[in-house]
């Protein structure tokens, strides 16, 4: 289960009942969109060398039942982009992790391998290990425990008033690392299936729970590209990981479903400028 932090004029808080989240960033790139060169150009950026290669859907994210035969998408990208998705990636999984349902091939053996950034062994060193539990214990702390959902996750846990109950853990998750995964795999898919870098972009994302459907989080007057979206097909990299998007002028829509579980519902502006 998913909660998020959404500032909002006309809301103080995030209410427990909000199925998705909203938010509109003006990402700072180029105006204007440049023909990329693979190996040449950053594919995100655009304005510096791409001597590296990103991984569109991070290569840490993809299940252990990918066969060997799907093409892990990659494309060129400067050390600064890089660095800048490796920090997004992070921090995200951390999120998403500790509420998908890890009994499932898409995400089989995704859990066991990022969790280790957190998990304390004996054969590291003092410091290490006391890092590790510092972080394990944050993460905790911050854990928000809801009713149980079936087929979810859950566990035990005491409420404030002593009582021992089950429950399935939830997450409140940060518009900010949503939207710039969002904005990751637009960028890059872009770049893939065109060859082109995309300039300016005011990137919307909206998370949106498994069986809630995604017309009726569509703002009013996103709801015909909605529709369009949902008649255009999926395509897949592999078990953890699909898209499809509706290419409109000067919106277009895209969905992400990551590891069977989480849906993101994303918007790119190309007409918003700095």
């Amino acid at each position: 289960m998913f909660t998020s932090r959404t500032p909002s004029p006309r809301h103080s808080g995030t209410r427990r009942s909000d199925l998705a989240a909203s938010v509109t960033l003006v990402c700072s790139a180029p105006r204007m969109a440049k023909r990329g060169r693979p190996g040449k150009t950053c594919a995100y950026c655009g304005s510096a060398d791409g001597h590296e290669g990103e991984h569109v859907f991070p290569a840490s994210w993809y299940p252990d039942t990918t066969p060997a035969d799907v093409q892990r998408l990659t494309v060129p990208s400067c050390t600064p982009c890089n660095k800048r998705w490796e920090r997004v990636e992070r921090e995200l999984a951390t999120d998403l992790l500790l509420v998908v349902s890890p009994n499932v091939p898409e995400v089989a053996g995704v859990h066991e391998r990022l969790s280790r950034a957190w998990q304390p062994t004996s054969d590291q060193r003092v410091e290490e290990r006391r890092h590790r539990i510092g972080r394990a214990i944050k993460i905790f702390n911050s854990m928000v425990w809801a009713q149980p959902v079936p087929g979810g996750p859950q566990t035990t846990v005491r409420t404030r008033a002593g009582l021992i109950v089950r429950a399935s853990p939830a997450r409140r998750i940060e518009n900010r690392p949503l939207r710039d995964i969002a904005e990751k795999f637009i960028r890059g898919l872009h770049f893939s299936e065109t060859g082109q870098v995309l300039g300016s972009l005011g990137v919307t994302a909206i998370l949106v729970e498994r069986d809630e459907k995604i017309m009726r989080l569509g703002e009013e007057n996103f709801a015909a590209i909605v529709s369009a979206l949902e008649q255009n097909p999926i395509n897949t990299l592999g078990p953890g990981f699909w898209y499809r998007r509706y290419r409109g002028d000067p919106v277009s829509a895209w969905a992400f479903r990551i590891w069977g579980q989480v849906n993101i519902l994303a918007f790119a502006n190309t007409a918003t400028s700095n």
